[in-house]
């Protein structure tokens, strides 16, 4: 986290997130402290820290020819829960983010350059028991789920993951 880092690592996402960095803080806190006070050759001690910025659906940046779009995306009991749409000049990218099967997806990365979409095996599922199969499928997409959202979207290029 930290190797000739000239600031804090900064991340974006839910409110929920900032409990995370907070507890990796503490989590690096006894390593940190002994490199900062050691003869490690920390630069700056703030490129330790992790600071957060809490997002809502909508614009999260516009520069220039670059704009990064939040969306609302279907994670279950899980919310908010987002997806990203990131367009620049010469390419439109949408990032699924860990989701079900959502018509709001194929709406955002209708025609886009590139598609990155999450993906679970429906054969592998079903290799698994009913409350297994029942949890998943209302957090993910299965692989015939996202074949149906990218011939209605028909992204340029998929990238699944």
């Amino acid at each position: 986290l930290w190797w000739r880092r000239n600031a804090g690592l900064l991340t974006w996402g839910p409110a929920g997130i900032a409990r995370i960095a907070n507890g990796l803080d503490e989590i690096i806190a006894t390593d940190a402290n002994f490199r900062i006070n050691g003869i490690q050759p920390v630069e700056n001690p703030d490129g330790f820290r992790i600071s957060h910025q809490d997002i809502a659906p909508g614009i999260l940046l516009q520069k220039e020819d670059l704009t990064i779009e939040a969306f609302l995306v279907n994670h279950g009991d899980i919310s908010p829960a987002f997806g990203f749409k990131v367009t620049t000049e010469d390419l439109s990218i949408v990032i699924s983010g860990d989701t079900a099967f959502s018509d709001i997806i194929a709406e955002k990365a209708r025609g886009v350059d590139i598609l990155f979409h999450e993906v679970i095996s429906r054969r592998g599922l079903e290799q698994n028991s009913p409350s297994f199969q029942r949890y998943h499928n209302s957090v993910h997409t299965t692989s015939d789920e996202l074949a149906r959202l990218a011939a209605i979207a028909q992204p340029k290029k998929l990238v699944l993951y």
